[in-house]
């Protein structure tokens, strides 16, 4: 229904509606609630339960690099009771994620970590935007490690999930001697389609098969296209 003060309004308004309409039944089923919820409609959406055999399970060890505001990792604890270790390197991001684990009564079961995973221990400057670090010039700086320097000991990862804006393959590069050991069920959401070839390569070489995969949406800004993607060792 169009509205009289214009098409910016409109648009705004169409936002919200379908934003309500959206939020109101995911918190009724789910009993989770956000503190920030309007930016957290993708999880809101499900997007990444769409497929059983890469669901979490009751006292699963839940990898979330790039966690953001925490609402994967909240779902994962309180719907599925993972225990959550999430990596997040904006630390404004980590605070909204420890509001949502106490709102949500899951904050024994999620380890917040404030730094970026990559392919080396350093640190980078680059850009936010949209609460999300990216690897344009700016003024941000962030921590970087790899995930086999964290997880030298860590003796059990069931599920690996990467969502860090361009940084994919330089997570799994990081990771491929946790990777090749541990053999964890891997969901990326990459952003480019160069980049999603590149982690398929990855994969392949260490014995990972694509299972399943969304449909590509066309992206605006910096990406090109996104995908989730769900990866599994061959057996």
């Amino acid at each position: 229904m169009p509205i009289a003060l214009g098409p910016y309004v409109g648009r705004k308004y169409d936002f919200v509606r379908r934003y309500i309409m959206e939020y109101i039944p995911f918190v009724i089923k789910t009993d989770i609630r956000f503190v920030n919820s309007v930016a957290c409609l993708e999880m809101i959406r499900r997007e990444y339960e769409r497929f059983e055999d890469f669901l979490p399970h009751r006292g699963d060890i839940v990898f979330d690099v790039g966690s953001q505001y925490g609402d994967y990792a909240v779902i994962c604890a309180k719907l599925y009771g993972a225990k959550v270790v999430a990596f997040e390197p904006i630390e404004s991001n980590i605070e909204i994620m420890k509001r949502n684990a106490i709102l949500n009564g899951v904050e024994d079961r999620i380890e917040c970590r404030n730094i970026g995973l990559s392919d080396q221990k350093t640190m980078t400057q680059g850009n936010i935007r949209f609460d999300m670090f990216l690897d344009e010039p700016g003024g941000y700086t962030v921590n970087l490690d790899t995930l086999d320097n964290l997880c030298g000991e860590i003796e059990r990862i069931d599920l690996l999930k990467i969502d860090v804006e361009g940084f994919e393959f330089k997570v799994l590069s990081g990771g491929i001697k946790t990777i090749s050991r541990l053999k964890p069920k891997i969901i990326i959401e990459t952003h480019f389609s160069e980049l999603r070839k590149k982690c398929d390569v990855l994969l392949g070489s260490l014995g990972y098969t694509l299972r399943h995969s969304d449909k590509i949406r066309k992206a605006q800004n910096w990406m090109d296209e996104v995908q989730n993607r769900y990866y599994s060792a061959k057996p």
